[in-house]
């Protein structure tokens, strides 16, 4: 709250719209597939999905969904990928922000921004895995055309930090720095051996989720890894990801579709491409048209902003009403004056 307190004093954000995302380890969603039936008859059909695969009363989420847009068979199942979050932990959220009176728009899944954002700007090849690491967060995105799947992985950034923490012996803090700049350490090899457990078992459960996948889709193999957050910068993380998996791991180098401000440092920018990406997909969705359009703003705010966008239409209609009864006032008054 303190940081949105800065950026939107720094930034003079006033009425702009706001979009904002909540982490994967919150939020359910489950690719499924429907029947060949007539588009209208579709969000019927999805709802009485929604009641039986979503694993918690439906009056306690807010859900949501995305049809897969690709050339269908005649006959062939629909793909849908569906969505939702305890309506608690939306409504505590924006309750908890709520006295900065952000004009917000859209509430989105991270990993479902980050998905927005590398399709619409990354050469995406085939099927792709992307993997964003973060301290206390990892998301597995798989991204295969229009379609997508995701799943939060048990293993973060931490793990790779408290690692080091236990072999070095040295305060958290400490082993958070050996971490990003292992590279330019003389003890690499033995800081290398000291996550080499951790990247192992990252391995495994990427492993894992890329066999699932397969298994749901039927898709027959991976093209590449794209590798995002600060933790995959660590050393030897690309190198190890990649022989491991069989998968060329590549990082984001640059922008191809997005253009720049020329106030945006280009040396910072190209520093932390490894994590703005779901910031970006986020800015995507505010300003054009995105792959995945899935909002989970709850009714009641959705409610607020269809009023406060009405009102000018209602104070209109009421002063052209008011006008109406006072020329028929005016007008009668005139007519029984000349009757009298």
């Amino acid at each position: 709250k303190n940081t949105l307190t800065q950026i939107k004093s720094t930034y003079k954000i006033t009425g702009e719209p706001v979009i904002f995302s909540l982490p994967s380890h919150s939020t359910f969603n489950r690719l499924i597939k429907l029947p060949p039936v007539e588009e209208a008859k579709f969000p019927e059909i999805v709802k009485y999905e929604a009641q039986s695969q979503i694993p918690f009363n439906i009056d306690e989420v807010i859900w949501d969904y995305q049809y897969v847009e690709r050339d269908y068979a005649p006959g062939e199942e629909k793909e849908v990928i569906l969505f939702a979050i305890k309506r608690d932990i939306v409504e505590q959220f924006l309750g908890n922000i709520a006295d900065l009176k952000f004009n917000t728009e859209a509430v989105q899944f991270a990993p479902v921004a980050l998905f927005n954002f590398l399709l619409r700007d990354q050469d995406m090849k085939g099927a792709t895995v992307a993997l964003d690491m973060g301290g206390d967060n990892t998301d597995l995105i798989v991204i295969d055309g229009t379609k997508f799947w995701v799943r939060n992985l048990p293993i973060t950034g931490n793990d790779i930090t408290k690692a080091l923490q236990k072999a070095f012996n040295i305060p958290f803090e400490e082993a958070e720095k050996l971490k990003l700049k292992a590279g330019q350490s003389q003890q690499a090899q033995k800081i290398f051996n000291a996550v080499q457990p951790v990247l192992r078992d990252l391995v495994n459960e990427i492993n894992r989720s890329m066999g699932y996948y397969k298994s749901i889709s039927k898709t027959s193999k991976f093209d590449q890894i794209i590798l995002l957050g600060n933790s995959t910068k660590t050393l030897n993380f690309q190198k190890f990801v990649s022989q491991s998996l069989q998968l060329p791991a590549i990082r984001v180098q640059k922008l191809n579709t997005i253009q720049v401000g020329g106030g945006v440092d280009p040396g910072d920018l190209n520093e932390n491409l490894a994590t703005i990406g779901t910031a970006l997909g986020l800015a995507l969705q505010g300003m054009e048209p995105t792959t995945n359009k899935v909002n989970l703003l709850p009714d009641i705010y959705r409610k607020k902003k269809e009023l406060k966008r009405n009102q000018p239409f209602i104070v209109a209609a009421c002063a052209a009403l008011y006008l109406t009864v006072g020329l028929a006032w005016y007008k009668q008054d005139d007519e029984i004056g000349k009757l009298r």
